[in-house]
């Protein structure tokens, strides 16, 4: 399979496909750093919490993500076999997932903090405990799926889990019902 790799492109091929990725990967990061800062300038002027919730969302954006949109564009200046091709695609998707994931964690955690930071201040215990449990089951809940999608982006069946998952989920909940209310 490498051997095919090689032999099939040309010095010319191999070296636009590492120009495109690594132009790709710098334009993403300065993209991401132009976008932040004009996030963070607009955010000093407003009271809104949307602004805070972008930037915060945004600044988790890994290096992982970047990487591998790069390589994957670079990889189409390239003539791939096709079990290679299915790896690069399949990398791809898993590297998405993942930062989709970082995403969603921090955006649960902003609004989480965000939510419970508003009330009385003698509750502040209650409202700090209920804080780390409901972000600490929201971390599990978005890793567990994020771990589900890749599994099914690899082609395991995951019927089953899915599954298995529902009930444990149903007996969580009626298990922290009573200290959730």
């Amino acid at each position: 399979m490498f051997r095919q790799l090689i032999t099939h492109n040309t010095l010319q091929d191999w070296s636009s496909a590492l120009l495109a990725a690594a132009a790709f990967m710098l334009l993403l990061f300065m993209l991401r750093k132009l976008v932040l800062h004009h996030l963070q300038r607009v955010a000093r002027d407003t009271a809104t919490v949307l602004d805070d919730f972008l930037i915060e969302v945004l600044s988790a954006t890994r290096v992982l993500l970047a990487t591998a949109i790069g390589l994957y564009l670079g990889s189409h200046f390239l003539t791939l076999p096709a079990a290679m091709e299915t790896l690069v695609n399949r990398a791809f998707g898993a590297a998405i997932i993942i930062q989709t994931g970082f995403w969603a964690t921090r955006g649960l955690i902003f609004w989480l903090r965000h939510h419970f930071s508003q009330g009385e201040h003698d509750d502040a215990g209650g409202r700090a405990m209920t804080l780390s449990l409901l972000s600490f089951l929201g971390r599990v809940v978005i890793w567990v799926l994020v771990l589900l999608m890749m599994m099914d982006n690899l082609g395991i069946n995951v019927t089953a889990l899915v599954a298995s998952l529902g009930i444990g989920g149903i007996a969580l909940a009626l298990a922290v019902q009573n200290i959730l209310g």
